[in-house]
């Protein structure tokens, strides 16, 4: 698989639609390291923003950490704006 030069808008669509595929809304949580380590390895540059990026989801409201930041998951109180982010991008 080629590595790919994404925005940080792109990578935020990807996480979020790939939680929302797996179904993970609220209760249902994914290793936020084995995120970062997804999505980083597919990444052209540098994969150290994808953390950031999934911070500043958080700061927003759009995922929810648990365990101090260990796991996420969608924010189901803000399913609308996420379907809308994922739809931009697909």
């Amino acid at each position: 698989m080629s590595k790919k030069d994404l925005t940080d808008k792109e990578i935020e669509a990807t996480i979020l639609d790939k939680l929302a595929r797996k179904d993970m809304w609220s209760g249902t949580y994914r290793p936020t390291d084995s995120m970062i380590k997804w999505i980083s390895n597919r990444l052209k540059h540098n994969g150290r923003r994808v953390k950031i990026i999934i911070d500043d989801m958080s700061k927003r409201g759009l995922i929810l950490f648990k365990k101090s930041g260990a796991v996420i998951s969608l924010n189901p109180q803000k399913r609308e704006e996420i379907l809308r982010i994922i739809g931009e991008l697909y």
